[in-house]
């Protein structure tokens, strides 16, 4: 990345090893998604012109890449590229979602985060069908905070004011949601960070 460019997100296909990733250009707007199907070659690059911002990648349990996003209208931007494709196709959501910000993935479902919900939608022709929702009471629901789902739990920080913000990282069981099940204070000697996200490691265990 150069100057002006950010990471929107980024992606792994554990079916064919891709690997995905979006970039937002700013403060002009733009950007593309770029997929490395050999990390010793270029990726290939896909981009719209009128797509203001590229933000969240996700790949599906098929090899399938979702991309979250905004056209330069406003309008959100969902998108595919199926296994195999060579262009995204756009996707519309049977519920409008006004604080849609990250995409998940929970083992069976592309799950769209929204504020302090995650919702499961399955993909129908052109259209995402919201198929279940679950709601993380007390998760922190700032845009830039970061979710994980992982073995039956969601995971992210805990707080319901900025001036409680970022300072426990919580679980919630999943897809049950409710309150969290368990917390754990996060303790920094600069009051000024945050804690926005958490992920869960897949490696061994000591």
């Amino acid at each position: 990345l150069v100057s002006g460019e950010v990471a929107g997100g980024a992606a792994f296909d554990p079916t064919t090893d891709n690997i995905a990733y979006s970039v937002d250009k700013e403060p002009s707007g733009g950007g593309w998604v770029a997929v490395y199907r050999d990390l010793n070659a270029p990726p290939t690059v896909y981009s719209n012109p009128d797509t203001s911002y590229y933000g969240s990648v996700v790949y599906d349990g098929q090899g399938d890449l979702f991309v979250l996003g905004k056209f330069s209208t406003g309008r959100r931007l969902y998108a595919e590229l199926p296994k195999g494709a060579d262009q995204f196709t756009d996707l519309t959501v049977n519920h409008e979602l006004k604080d849609a910000s990250d995409l998940l993935w929970d083992g069976q479902y592309v799950v769209i985060r929204n504020g302090n919900a995650l919702c499961r939608v399955a993909l129908s022709g052109s259209v995402l069908k919201i198929v279940g929702k679950t709601r993380l009471e007390g998760a922190y629901a700032a845009s830039s905070d970061k979710f994980w789902i992982e073995g039956g739990y969601a995971v992210a920080s805990r707080g319901g004011s900025p001036r409680a913000r970022g300072r426990y990282v919580a679980l919630w069981k999943y897809p049950q949601g409710g309150p969290p099940v368990a917390w754990a204070k996060w303790v920094s000697k600069n009051p000024k960070e945050l804690f926005e996200g958490a992920t869960v490691s897949l490696a061994p265990s000591r």
